[in-house]
């Protein structure tokens, strides 16, 4: 049953909204062009200039067994390859895998895949405590009026239940806060630190997080249902070699919009409708 809770409970309290976008002026200098004709390229949603790039996949599950996009696509007698498109896959995938398997994430980073990821991040770089958060202000969540509207939303801690919860007060005021401007995209920017990432509420995942030192650049576009990581060579490396990570290597010229699968082709249009 949902109950009604105050949000700001459910917010750390480290996190703070700033106003000085000064520590976001390095990243749309290094960002490459995307568009209808020339796709989406990895280098347009993370910065350009890092020794190396990770693709990590929004987990699928089914019911309380996650799944891993390789098995679902090699049932589907695709080519599993680190620009494989979600909507390539056919629906309903053959009898007996992933019957009831949920679509990944767009936009989001799950509890598991942040728990997995913040110690990797945290070994690069020497400002671990000191990191930026910048989150889309297209959100509805961040724009609820001041009188307490209530909204459904899930608990940070996965475990508790989905439950009313009010928003009043919740974001620090968002409203009238300035925002950096990248291609296409307007952002908030927030101060933290790199394990406040873990402690965010689940429906507001940051768009970008960096350190201090830049030493990595995480993006999770709101559109995508992937993360990419720019970072060392090394840190690539673990990454990759984590069994609780799904994660493919990239470069900044792979294009990720759907038409960057050039290995697989498009689903029969008369396939049913995948579930939701």
């Amino acid at each position: 049953m949902e109950s009604e809770s105050e949000v700001k409970a459910l917010w750390p309290s480290g996190v703070e909204f700033t106003d000085d976008l000064t520590p976001a002026g390095w990243i749309g200098p290094r960002l490459m062009g995307w568009g209808r004709v020339i796709g989406t390229p990895v280098g347009a949603v993370v910065p350009t200039g890092y020794p190396a790039y990770v693709r990590l996949l929004h987990p699928v599950s089914e019911g309380s067994e996650r799944l891993r996009w390789r098995d679902l696509v090699e049932a589907a007698h695709l080519v599993y390859h680190p620009l494989i498109q979600w909507e390539r896959l056919p629906s309903p995938l053959p009898p007996g895998i992933g019957h009831q398997y949920s679509n990944p994430e767009i936009g989001h980073m799950s509890e598991s895949l942040r728990r997995a990821l913040v110690p990797h991040l945290a070994r690069e770089g020497s400002t671990p405590d000191s990191v930026y958060f910048g989150i889309w202000d297209g959100w509805g969540y961040l724009h609820h009026k001041s009188s307490g509207d209530l909204t459904s939303v899930d608990d940070p801690l996965s475990r508790r239940p989905r439950r009313r919860v009010s928003l009043r007060g919740r974001h620090r005021k968002v409203e009238g806060r300035p925002t950096f401007s990248l291609p296409h995209r307007a952002y908030l920017l927030a101060h933290g630190a790199l394990a406040d990432l873990t402690r965010l509420p689940l429906y507001l995942t940051p768009s970008l997080i960096w350190p201090e030192d830049r030493a990595f650049c995480c993006a999770t576009e709101i559109d995508f249902d992937s993360t990419l990581v720019g970072l060392s060579k090394e840190g690539a490396r673990q990454i990759l070699d984590d069994e609780d990570l799904e994660a493919l290597p990239i470069s900044v010229e792979d294009r990720l919009d759907i038409g960057g699968d050039t290995l697989n082709p498009y689903p029969d249009p008369a396939s049913s409708r995948r579930q939701e």
